[in-house]
């Protein structure tokens, strides 16, 4: 049971005993206030955290990206910066995060870039009974409709697989292991501009990105309970 459950059981315990409802009223609403700025206050905290990324020298994460989106058609030719690469690039979103929510609205949008591989990861707490990851995220199929090959992992596979915690995250792998980018899409937390596109474009001329922070929802099981020991946010 949440914090707010509790909150909400309480109130209804204390209005149905006789003749305290009136006396108790304004001290539960007073209650209900102070603990409201508490869980806002709690719950905005968490959601202002850096957020860890992958180490982009863990050789997990990019064999483990190449397994997951092996190639398709051979090798395609660069389309940014000149040159023929070989550019895997993967979104890593999250079906119960809003912030992973903005950057997939931001790809059905714009579509899938030319002369690279770019990819979505889906992420999902969501697991059938065959141990398969399924969501019914809406964005999926927009996300299909605009270029994106799409492939769901459950959280519990990104952790160990993958050795991801957080998204929403942006890896740039070129060739079979080297990952040049593995980060954030803002500067900042309110940072309206997602830098996806300066990132891949800096990827293709062969540099190696400084990596922005991750500022959105954790998925590993540990990292959320640390973040969000009440279970408010990821009601774990």
């Amino acid at each position: 049971m949440t914090i707010t459950e509790v909150m909400v059981w309480a109130v209804r315990v204390c209005v149905r005993l006789p003749g305290v409802r009136e006396s108790l009223s304004t001290v539960v609403l007073g209650l209900w206030a102070v603990l409201s700025v508490v869980v806002v206050g709690y719950t905005l905290g968490a959601h202002l955290t850096r957020l860890p990324a992958p180490a982009a020298s863990d050789p997990a994460l990019a064999r483990g990206l190449r397994a997951l989106f092996p190639a398709i058609g051979g090798r395609l030719p660069g389309g940014v910066g000149g040159g023929p690469r070989d550019l895997l690039v993967v979104h890593v979103l999250y079906d119960r995060c809003g912030c992973s929510a903005r950057v997939g609205k931001s790809l059905e949008l714009r579509g899938a870039r030319l002369g690279v591989r770019e990819m979505v990861l889906v992420v999902s707490d969501d697991v059938g009974a065959d141990g398969v990851a399924g969501t019914d995220w809406p964005a999926i199929s927009r996300l299909k409709a605009a270029g994106f090959p799409v492939v769901t992992l459950a959280t519990t596979e990104v952790a160990d697989r993958l050795h991801v915690q957080a998204v929403p995250l942006l890896v740039i792998v070129e060739g079979p292991d080297r990952v040049l980018y593995a980060g954030g899409y803002t500067d900042g937390r309110d940072d309206p501009r997602l830098q996806d596109q300066r990132l891949i474009a800096e990827a293709g001329a062969g540099r190696a990105p400084a990596a922005l922070p991750i500022f959105g929802c954790a998925t590993a099981s540990a990292l959320q309970k640390q973040l969000d020991p009440l279970g408010i946010k990821y009601g774990r």
